[in-house]
């Protein structure tokens, strides 16, 4: 073949390829052309689906996606809500338009949900009391609750019960160690029940406090125990004991928390009296120097005694941190408990108890608490006079029949004493939750006192949002961290799309 022949033949060949890479390339700009058009229309048809949803069944069909249902009720405000006697009407004191209902914006659909689940029982409605004022002369004509704006009432005209429910009573807050405060929890729905559970009842019963013995400050040191009485309907009072003659009629229980000094023989027997009469008593006393002679000898009726010896347990399964101190006791089943719950209810310094071996036919005693097999018990909290292991006692309750008479007294007496007040103290409960059992245990304890069975009185968990802030590690690793996070790892990421596209480029 001669070069002109050759030359012919090339030149036909890159025209070949030449049209072959025009098809190639009108292909491709046909197809990214498609795609742009296609995820256009895709986006608009979304768009457009959206809008029609949420104008024609936004209001009737939510989901609550966040992970523990933050803005939701759950089966026990549902059951509660479908038991409800009378209408009540839930109060935004707020406008529409106003920032109060910007702050509220996340907790309105559960409002919502608590109206569209109660049967027509419970109606929501938003009002700035500012610019309608005769809305809370009729809610609280003798300004009793005295309701302001940017809180939230529940109230029933049948009952003329008002509760009103501010911030705290929606959020849970804590300081930080920079003095910052935080949100740790949402208790909405746990206040929201109750308060609909306070205002639907015709009466409410009343836990007091006992003062006047140096016990603890409850309302700083229970503040969770206070909201879960709260949301229990029930009301919580404090009762100087030194100074009384009497014990409330509506009192449901009454609670010795911490006492330093014994009681006299006078409140002795002004308990014990009251007792006779059915009444409840709970006692919790964590180890000190303190002799509790009175005391005890009132609960001698009881077979209980308070001991003057410190416990530890030996077992490490049922040590926290390896500390003997901190015991993670057993709850067996009985009375309180349904299941044995083991190694899940944290008791910190721990004063021991005996049950008397006084058997009485009238009188039940069971333990509610103990420790492991390896407990020991200090005597006056001594390390080197302690006891051989053994299961040692940290809860008892008890039930007194003998002077039910089905007239008079229709209610047994009942009694429980806790060796450690910090069961139930607020630091622990904000730190674990319902990771252990000590809430839990406060509310069966509670309702056992009162004499109500838990079916009526069922108890709500606060929910807790989730937190993706770094909490733990040394600065240098929380920087390391975020320059991971935020630099090499999208650095990466940019690198490894450029080297792909240069080699597809050329494809």
């Amino acid at each position: 073949m001669d070069k002109k022949s050759k030359k012919i033949d090339n030149n036909a060949g890159q025209e070949k390829i030449k049209k072959a890479k025009s098809k190639v390339d009108m292909r491709n700009t046909k197809l990214r052309n498609f795609s742009l058009i296609a995820t256009v229309l895709f986006i608009a048809m979304i768009l457009i689906f959206n809008i029609v949803f949420d104008s024609l069944l936004g209001d009737r069909l939510k989901w609550d996606w966040t992970s523990d249902k933050l803005y939701s009720i759950g089966d026990i405000s549902e059951e509660i809500i479908g038991s409800l006697e009378h209408e009540i009407e839930i109060i935004g004191l707020f406008a529409r338009d106003s920032q109060y209902y910007s702050y509220y914006e996340g907790l309105i659909p559960m409002l919502e949900e608590y109206a569209s689940k109660s049967n027509g029982k419970i109606s929501l409605s938003f009002t700035d009391p500012d610019v309608d004022p005769t809305l809370l002369k009729r809610i609280d004509p003798e300004n009793l609750v005295s309701p302001a704006a940017g809180s939230i009432a529940v109230y029933s005209e049948a009952t003329g019960k008002l509760k009103n429910l501010v911030n705290t009573d929606i959020y849970s807050f804590e300081m930080t160690q920079n003095y910052e405060t935080v949100m740790t929890g949402i208790i909405a729905e746990q206040s929201i029940t109750g308060a609909l559970r306070y205002v639907d009842s015709e009466t409410t019963p009343v836990i007091y406090f006992s003062t006047g013995h140096e016990e603890l400050d409850h309302n700083t040191q229970y503040k969770t125990i206070l909201s879960i009485l709260g949301a229990g309907n029930y009301d919580v009072k404090t009762l100087d004991l030194f100074g009384a003659d009497t014990i409330p009629d509506d009192c449901a229980a009454l609670i010795m928390a911490d006492p330093k000094r014994d009681i006299t023989a006078a409140e002795r027997e002004l308990i014990g009296g009251w007792l006779m009469q059915g009444g409840s008593l709970m006692v919790m006393s964590s180890f000190n120097t303190t002799q509790f002679n009175e005391l005890n000898q009132l609960l001698s009726e009881y077979n209980i005694q308070i001991s003057s010896s410190r416990l530890r347990d030996e077992e490490t399964d049922n040590q926290y941190q390896q500390d003997m101190y901190a015991i993670r006791a057993n709850a067996p089943a009985g009375a309180l408990t349904t299941t044995a719950i083991d190694r899940y209810t944290l008791a910190l310094n721990s004063r021991g108890l005996e049950q008397l071996r006084n058997e009485r036919q009238w009188l039940t005693v069971e333990p509610i608490l103990t420790t492991s097999a390896k407990g020991v018990a200090e005597a006056g909290g001594i390390a080197d006079q302690a006891s051989a292991q053994d299961t040692q006692y940290l809860g008892y309750l008890a039930e007194h029949k003998g002077w039910v008479n089905g007239d008079s007294v229709k209610d047994p007496a009942r009694v429980i004493v806790y060796g450690s007040s910090d069961l139930f103290r607020e630091d622990i409960i904000q730190t674990f939750g319902t990771n252990l059992y000590n809430p839990n245990l406060f509310y069966n304890s509670i309702v056992w006192l009162a004499g109500e069975t838990d079916e009526n009185n069922l108890m709500i968990s606060p929910k807790v949002p989730t937190s993706y802030a770094i909490t733990r590690g040394t600065s240098k690793t929380i920087v390391a961290t975020v320059v991971i996070v935020m630099l090499i790892i999208p650095l990466i990421l940019l690198i490894s799309a450029l080297v792909v596209y240069r080699k597809r480029r050329h494809l």
